[in-house]
C-alpha cells in the first residue's frame, strides 16, 4: 500500500498516568523536518492531503482556461502546496501545483501573496509568477488594487509595460526559464504571440508566386532555348 506523508508531522508526546514519553520520529519524519527551512507548510494539512492525494493519480500540469476554479483545497492552499513540493524535491508536484495556482489566483483577492514572499525563495516559479501577477494588477488599475498594498512585488510596476500579457496566459515552463524574470512579451512561452508568428508565416508563403508548371513551364523553356530572330535587312 502506498504510504502518504501524514507520519511524517512532528513527534506526538503521549501521556501514561505518571510518566510522559515521546513516541520517536520515524527516518523519513526526521529528514523532512530537517531538511526544511519552511516548516509551517509542512503542518498545513491541506497541502499535505492534496499531495497524498496526487501520488496517487499523478496528474499531469493543468492548463489555464479563463473563468474556471479547481475544487477545494486548491482554490485557496495551491502556494501552500507548491512550497511543501519544493521542500520534498518533488518536482512533478511542484508543477502541477503551480498550474493550479495559476488557475485559481484570479479568485484569491486577497489570497497568499504576503505568504508566497514570506516563504519561498526569490526566483522559485511561483514567487516569479506572483510577482507579475500583483504587479500586473497594479498596472492594469492604475494602482487601484489595494489588496496589494505593502507588498514587495508591488514596487515592480514600474517595470511593466502598457502591453504586457496576462501572466496566466503563458506557459508553465516560462517560470522555471530566464524570461520569466522580465516583464515583457515576445518569448516562447507567449501563447499570442506564437500564433501572429504563425499567421505571419503563413500570409507570407500566401504571397508567394506559385511555381510555374504544366504547359506553363514548358513554355518558358521553349523561349529560352529558341534561337534568336535574326533582323530583317531594310529594303
Amino acid at each position: 500500500m502506498m504510504r502518504g506523508i501524514s507520519s511524517l508531522s512532528p513527534s506526538r508526546t503521549t501521556s501514561n498516568s505518571s510518566t510522559t514519553q515521546t513516541s520517536s520520529p520515524t527516518r523519513n519524519s526526521r529528514e523532512l523536518r530537517t531538511s526544511s527551512r519552511k516548516p509551517a507548510a509542512t503542518r498545513d494539512e491541506d497541502a499535505i492531503a492534496l499531495y497524498n492525494k496526487w501520488k496517487i493519480t499523478k496528474d499531469r500540469p493543468i492548463t489555464y482556461t479563463p473563468a474556471n476554479s479547481s475544487p477545494e483545497p486548491w482554490n485557496t492552499k495551491a502556494a501552500h502546496a507548491f512550497v511543501l513540493a519544493v521542500e520534498l524535491h518533488n518536482r512533478d508536484f511542484e508543477r502541477y501545483a503551480l498550474s493550479q495556482f495559476v488557475q485559481n489566483c484570479g479568485f484569491m483577492p486577497f489570497g497568499p501573496w504576503t505568504y508566497i514572499e514570506k516563504t519561498t525563495e526569490l526566483y522559485s516559479a511561483v514567487r516569479l509568477f506572483s510577482n507579475h501577477w500583483v504587479a500586473w494588477n497594479l498596472k492594469i488599475s492604475d494602482g487601484h488594487a489595494k489588496e496589494y498594498e505593502g507588498l514587495a512585488a508591488a514596487n515592480l510596476v514600474d517595470q511593466v509595460p502598457r502591453e504586457v500579457r496576462d501572466p496566466r496566459i503563458y506557459d508553465l515552463e516560462h517560470w522555471y526559464e530566464l524570461c520569466g524574470h522580465r516583464f515583457h512579451t515576445g518569448c516562447q512561452h507567449d501563447p499570442i504571440m506564437r500564433q501572429e508568428r504563425m499567421l505571419a508565416a503563413a500570409n507570407k508563403r500566401a504571397k508567394a508566386p506559385l511555381p510555374e508548371v504544366g504547359g506553363d513551364e514548358e513554355q518558358r523553356m521553349q523561349q529560352e532555348t529558341a534561337a534568336p530572330t535574326e533582323p530583317r535587312s531594310p529594303v
